[in-house]
């Protein structure tokens, strides 16, 4: 018999005691900490992704002389170690041209298939690159040529900071474009089949150049997301020529394409917003609310040539106007240390709370360490994160620059870039604890009901550290019972299906909730689950009725000692109900009388009649 009722979870409700949000994971790395050297001169990182498994593929570039590099994608398994089954002891390089070849952004096809983008010398120019691996770290040959595809427009040079996927797999690529007879930059989106090739649709013949201003000024896309209507959102800088001041200065630049690469008229003027905070201001990233407002992260800079650059976070409405409810007229200025303090990765918590990561200088500007803060969904900071809202990690005792943040299923933040360590530039992760993080994550959690017993049901899509399910029954919500166990299935971040039978459940109406323990004995209860079981849930037999002296109650568990009798002017008569649900009524007159009986939950009555 399939269950008659079944009941969807909502998000666990954690009462599970964490160490306090921000500090460094001690089970990730050593200490928190992974540092990765690859090659002798130069190692960065700019982009990472999150496969389901929970590995971790980070993407950068490597190079051993200057002016030289090719790309390198390494993956890490949940507790930091380079996953040894990819590429070759973890890690993948890949040399497209013959000098200069730097990845800067990646994504993760839903096959599992990673594309790494970036640019590459060819010997004439610079051209917009992108590489195409299996799972394995082998290069996907079903992609351009031989899995590799540069793009050259013009003979101009091209360089790509951005990459994203559309979800009927065309991919986007955005930068920036020059001229070299004009000495002019500007912004650059191209968009490509799955196979690689450019999607002639799209723009002119796959491409779409936008200037902004006028010649000889420069312009640059360093972020991009996509909206849900498929709208692209584009963030970077433009130089704008200030008259009164007689000077050339960056301003913030938000922009929008509309699917075919055209620019969005509604938004903004003619597309475009101009942002002037200080200076020098750049947007650096970009992510879309789920209320559809734009929130841009980068650096503002109020003195040009000797001033220091502070984090800069705004919001935008949906048609490019700046969000007034957010800090102030819609932008937050962030400073850690009074010197240099520059913001380049987004992400947004699922509590719609805000990370802003990148780096702070320390030691009068002799060092800078890893810098992230966290803003409520109105720009305040919060201040449970860190002490202050506010932290910084050094990684080398030198040189830390963050340049990305990544959340992991479990709510888990890795932070990324690249460390100073000796005279060499390695790549580096630190791994930070967070108070939305869960001991397991519930897809949902069902409760339902066939013949005498109570079928629990549920799935998991995150297990971490995580040992094992206490499932818990009560009668009024309040005083729990255990009722069994289930072991962990270990599967990190991949799913698991869950099945308890209560066969003793009895009747009336229960509760029931998931009791979720940590391998460390911490937990988290899920959310609480309450039905019904019994023909007679709902109801009260009495008999015999009519009835003289004693009458029998039989009800649902909850059924309180103390029995209320209404007669027929509305008079109330309280009598005690005997262990044997037995109740004497020889005190009462003959009459008709409503016998009442309160679960907490829900009141139930039915009629009785006494003859004497």
């Amino acid at each position: 018999m399939r269950p008659l009722l079944v009941l969807h979870c909502i998000f666990v409700i954690s009462a599970r005691v964490l160490a306090q949000s921000g500090t460094l994971d001690p089970t990730f790395g050593n200490g928190g900490k992974v540092i990765t050297d690859i090659d002798h001169f130069r190692n960065a990182t700019n982009s990472a992704v999150i496969q389901p498994d929970g590995k971790l593929v980070v993407v950068g570039y490597s190079s051993e002389f200057p002016q030289t590099g090719y790309f390198c994608i390494m993956r890490y398994n949940v507790d930091g170690s380079l996953d040894l089954s990819f590429g070759q002891d973890g890690i993948v390089r890949t040399i497209l041209g013959p000098d200069e070849d730097w990845a800067y952004a990646a994504v993760l096809q839903p096959d599992g298939k990673i594309i790494a983008a970036g640019y590459s010398w060819s010997g004439t120019s610079y051209d917009f690159a992108m590489v195409r691996y299996t799972r394995d770290g082998t290069k996907d040959l079903t992609f351009g040529s031989g899995g590799i595809v540069t793009s050259d427009f013009d003979g101009r040079n091209e360089k790509a900071n951005v990459i994203l996927l559309r979800p009927d797999g065309k991919i986007l690529l955005a930068g920036v474009i020059d001229e070299a007879a004009t000495f002019d930059k500007d912004m650059v989106v191209a968009q490509y089949e799955a196979n690689g090739n450019l999607d002639i649709d799209f723009g002119v013949n796959g491409v779409s150049v936008i200037k902004t201003g006028d010649v000889g000024l420069w312009q640059s896309v360093r972020a991009a997301a996509l909206q849900n209507d498929g709208k692209l959102v584009l963030a970077g800088y433009s130089e704008v020529w200030v008259n009164n001041f007689q000077e050339l200065n960056d301003v913030i630049l938000v922009g929008r394409l509309n699917g075919s690469g055209l620019l969005d008229n509604s938004f903004g003027e003619s597309g475009f917003v101009k942002t002037a905070i200080g200076k020098r201001d750049v947007g650096t990233s970009v992510a879309i609310q789920k209320d559809n407002k734009i929130l841009i992260l980068g650096k503002t800079q109020k003195v040009k040539i000797s001033g220091y650059p502070d984090m800069a976070l705004l919001r935008y409405d949906s048609n490019g106007n700046l969000d007034n409810s957010f800090g102030t007229s819609g932008i937050v200025i962030t400073t850690f240390e009074n010197s240099d303090d520059e913001g380049y990765a987004l992400a947004l918590q699922s509590d719609d709370k805000i990370l802003a990561a990148g780096f702070t200088a320390k030691n009068n500007g002799s060092t800078t360490d890893f810098a992230i803060a966290r803003f409520h969904p109105n720009g305040t900071l919060d201040v449970s994160f860190g002490t202050t809202g506010k932290v910084s990690i050094d990684i080398s005792g030198d040189l830390d620059f963050g340049s990305l943040v990544v959340l992991q299923k479990n709510g888990k933040i890795i932070l990324g870039g690249y460390s100073k360590i000796g005279n060499d530039y390695d790549i580096s992760l630190v791994r930070l604890l967070n108070d939305v993080a869960l001991p397991v994550k519930l897809q949902y959690f069902e409760v339902s009901k066939a013949d005498n017993e109570i079928s629990l049901n549920w799935k998991t899509t995150f297990e971490e550290n995580f040992d094992h399910f206490d499932i818990q029954k009560s009668r009024d919500a309040k005083t729990w019972v255990d009722v069994g166990t289930q072991a962990a299935a270990s599967t990190l971040d991949s799913t698991a299906t869950y099945e308890f039978i209560d066969r003793e459940a009895g009747q009336g109406r229960l509760y029931y909730r998931l009791k979720m323990v940590d391998s460390d004995n911490t937990f988290a209860y899920s959310a609480i689950r309450s039905i019904l079981h019994s023909e007679l849930a709902g109801q009260i037999l009495i008999y015999p009725n009519p009835a003289s002296d004693q009458i029998f109650i039989k009800s649902d568990f909850n059924l309180p000692e103390k029995v209320t009798f209404l007669n027929s002017v509305g008079k109330k008569f309280s009598l005690v109900k005997s262990p044997d649900n037995f109740v004497d009524i020889s005190s009462l007159d003959s009459g008709l009388y409503t016998i009442i009986i309160d679960r907490k939950i829900e009141k139930s009555a039915t009629k009785l009649l006494i003859f004497r």
